[in-house]
């Protein structure tokens, strides 16, 4: 036999299984919600954590303000730095040499 104590147990696991359930949906319509102000507007990006020395870039990590969309791009082969005129930074400090 069931007790009443029993019974708000219930209640309370299936409370908060569906809140969490509301809170994951939630969090669903509002990514979907910013997707489509992207699909209008375009993504807002961002950069983070570049993986660099003073020459090559081998990491790159852009991120949506927006919508948290992100992309990631490991250089197989690393991405030369280049100066505001366009030369390769390893050339430029070779010349300085």
């Amino acid at each position: 036999m069931r007790t009443i104590t029993d019974k708000m147990n219930e209640i309370e696991l299936q409370t908060r299984e569906l809140l969490e359930k509301a809170q994951f949906l939630e969090g669903q319509k509002n990514m979907m919600s910013n997707l489509m102000d992207c699909n209008v507007h375009g993504h807002e990006w961002i950069l983070r954590n570049v993986e660099s020395d003073l020459t090559k870039v081998f990491t790159l990590d852009i991120r949506c303000k927006r919508c948290g969309a992100y992309a990631v791009k490991q250089a197989e082969n690393p991405y030369p730095i280049r100066t505001p005129e366009g030369m390769s930074l390893n050339v430029f400090l070779e010349e300085e040499e």
